[in-house]
């Protein structure tokens, strides 16, 4: 099974709730579940968040399951890693086999259905453990790598 899992952590310091804002009349999160649904991709997709306040909010903006991730993994210097380990681990508690996973950020309302299905081509053609989209940003270095010939 195919899934795909939105890290939705609530304490953004710069845009409180910024999962949840408004971007051209729609919650930002609604924007890459619709096109997690569009691809046809996913047989499912989970919200994994710290806020228990969404839980009974993740249907509505269409997602199909709601993770509840522990405080620890929820802080400024949590990199998404072990947030997605703990989403899969939870998954698989109930017994659902995952074949591939996909990491969708809630904030990604231009990302598009062509991606999606060129990254999973990527994926499936190198066999590879990850595959994810890079560009030169001007965010924090923090956030950032560098490719090298290996």
């Amino acid at each position: 099974m195919n899934i795909a899992i939105l890290p939705a952590r609530s304490g953004s310091k710069r845009i409180k709730n910024k999962n949840f804002k408004l971007f051209a009349g729609q919650p930002m999160i609604s924007y890459p579940i619709n096109i997690a649904k569009k691809s046809g991709l996913f047989e499912k997709i989970f919200i994994s968040s710290d806020n228990p306040k969404i839980k009974h909010k993740y249907k509505k903006f269409g997602a199909t399951d709601f993770i509840l991730r522990p405080r620890r993994l929820s802080d400024d210097h949590t990199v998404t890693k072990p947030v997605i380990e703990h989403a899969i681990k939870q998954i698989r508690k109930s017994e659902i086999k995952i074949d591939n996973v996909c990491c969708i950020y809630p904030c990604t309302p231009f990302l598009n259905v062509k991606v999606l299905k060129n990254s999973l081509k990527l994926l499936n053609k190198n066999k590879k453990k990850f595959v994810f989209p890079i560009m030169k940003y001007g965010h924090p270095i923090q956030r950032s790598f560098s490719i090298n010939k290996k």
